[in-house]
């Protein structure tokens, strides 16, 4: 009976650390994502953009509305795109991917506007 309980806190003391490195949700490394997304371009892309929203969000300088409609703006160009892919064959043409990129370049631009202009209003 000793041994038994001594392994079972040898073997938690041994995987705690290991629990303990193991990205959670919301994470920028979480391995829930989609990591055939993560592998292009425009999926990182969006994983960055997203975090930017959260951080924004976080410090105050986004306000929940604007992020709200940051996150719905991001969301329809993560529908177009599947779309686009399923029109495609599972692929994504170049004017697809200049299409994609435009509709991210103006969604970054905003979340940069908003960023700053609510930074200005803590002041």
């Amino acid at each position: 009976m000793k041994r038994f309980v001594f392994a079972t806190i040898f073997s938690a003391a041994m995987l705690l650390p290991i629990y303990a490195q193991t990205p959670g949700p919301g994470d920028s490394k979480d391995p829930s994502r989609n990591p055939a997304e993560a592998k292009t371009k425009a999926g990182a892309r969006t994983y960055r953009q997203q975090d930017r929203i959260a951080a924004g969000e976080k410090s105050g300088n986004l306000k929940p509305k604007a992020a709200a409609n940051l996150e719905k703006r991001e969301a329809g160009i993560n529908k177009t795109r599947a779309d686009m892919r399923k029109a495609n064959g599972g692929k994504l043409t170049a004017a697809d991917r200049a299409k994609i990129n435009a509709r991210q370049n103006k969604v970054s631009h905003s979340i940069k506007a908003r960023k700053e202009a609510g930074a200005a209003e803590k002041k």
